[in-house]
């Protein structure tokens, strides 16, 4: 989970992602809570290849420095 600079927390499915579309609008700093149970805060400078890393389903991609 995310949060998104327009999206609603009580609405994950206003914040739809798509590997082959722009990243949404996401906050400046923002939480996000991974299915190993691990939370991160993420800031507005973390690179569109390692938030595409961090998504992606089955894993095994190398997260940038950024992470």
């Amino acid at each position: 989970m995310v949060e998104a600079a327009v999206a609603s927390w009580t609405n994950p499915a206003a914040l739809a992602y798509d590997p082959d579309q722009p990243l949404p609008d996401l906050r400046s700093i923002f939480r996000a809570a991974l299915a190993d149970g691990s939370v991160h805060w993420v800031k507005k400078g973390t690179s569109p290849a390692t938030l595409r890393a961090v998504v992606t389903r089955n894993g095994g991609d190398t997260l940038g420095p950024d992470w």
